[in-house]
């Protein structure tokens, strides 16, 4: 899986979308000698409630978000690449017995229906062969429902522009750590969004685990919106002062900053051990931590204290040889630039 690189003609041209729930990131570049070069880096916040649970409720809103976006000097767009919101993509690692390729499909789809809240007929399937072991195959499934997956259509089709792939968030991560060739040995890559966490633990050509968390970003940022004037001025003051102290008005709430940051450990936590109970007490080697979540201030520090555990930020601007104009680059645009990543190694279009 993913493990070689692709012969891609040296100039194409790439835009990478990444949708969030509260902004639209935008990545371009160039292939060069079968590697990529990072030309750009943008990104644009929606209007709340233009995308929820990964859904776009507004098509007219996160059109308007993305014209901002390519009218600020993105003139040659090339092939254009993206990753829906998290929220509505069932990803799970199924096993199966070995059989005929021609009905490894049918199969699949008889299993996906089991994680479906609707018929499998309605929905769009994409699966990938992790490993082909002696009696069974480890498979990763993708599957989303197809009206969600045409509204996304229809934001590109407005600005008249045709993708050439839809890839998950999760896969175009581990396609950005493959290619900085940071993926050897076991590791985590937790990705903190707007609304939603997803974990995921892998190594070199393989995935073990993919799980997700309802723990976003925004939770802790709604807590500072009672003394702030607009959600930017909350984010700020998220990032100034960090984790909310505890007062008796958090401690009714029935989601206090602490109960949610304690799920989200406890969401971490599951992940590391069931990698550990799979895989003989092997521990994961290597945790990296992106997405606008972290912003947080002291939220790293907290995890780490209680799971006791080193985490290491994404940070690959300057592995690429890219000089960003903000400073949150590393943060936010790590999907975006993965799916770049995902175009020059084989197999994960």
């Amino acid at each position: 899986m993913f493990n070689r690189i692709k012969k891609i003609l040296s100039g194409t041209r790439f835009t990478a979308v990444d949708f969030g729930h509260s902004s639209i990131k935008l990545a371009q570049g160039k292939a060069r000698n079968n590697s990529f070069e990072l030309t750009g880096l943008d990104r644009e916040d929606l209007e709340p409630g233009a995308v929820k649970e990964g859904e776009i409720d507004d098509i007219s809103l996160v059109v308007e978000s993305m014209e901002k976006l390519l009218q600020r000097g993105l003139r040659r767009k090339g092939e254009i690449l993206y990753a829906p919101a998290s929220g509505q993509i069932v990803v799970r690692i199924i096993e199966l017995p070995q059989m005929p390729e021609d009905e490894l499909e049918e199969a699949i789809r008889w299993e996906a229906d089991d994680y479906l809240p609707i018929p499998i007929d309605r929905a769009e399937l994409e699966y990938i062969i992790l490993e082909e072991l002696e009696e069974e195959y480890r498979v990763l499934i993708s599957v989303i429902p197809g009206e969600v997956l045409v509204d996304y259509q229809e934001v590109f089709s407005q600005l008249n522009l045709k993708p050439k792939v839809a890839n998950l968030q999760e896969l175009a991560l581990v396609s950005l750590l493959l290619y900085l060739d940071e993926f050897s040995e076991p590791s985590a890559i937790i990705d903190m969004g707007g609304r939603r966490t997803q974990v995921v633990i892998g190594a070199d050509h393989n995935i073990f685990l993919c799980r997700g968390s309802d723990v976003g970003g925004s939770d802790f940022t709604e807590f500072y919106q009672a003394e702030a004037e607009s959600w930017q001025e909350a984010e700020d003051l998220k990032r100034e002062r960090g984790i909310p102290a505890e007062s008796k008005d958090f401690l009714e709430l029935e989601s206090s900053p602490s109960i949610q940051i304690d799920n989200l450990i406890r969401e971490i936590e599951r992940s590391l051990n069931y990698y550990s109970s799979q895989n003989r007490g092997e521990t994961v080697e290597n945790i990296y931590f992106t997405g606008g979540g972290f912003k947080l201030a002291g939220l790293v520090e907290r995890i780490e204290e209680q799971l006791n555990i080193e985490m290491t930020g994404l940070d690959f601007t300057e592995k690429l040889g890219f000089s960003p104009e903000n400073s949150d680059a590393d943060d936010f645009h790590g999907v975006s630039v993965g799916l770049m990543a995902s175009e020059v190694i084989e197999g994960e279009g």
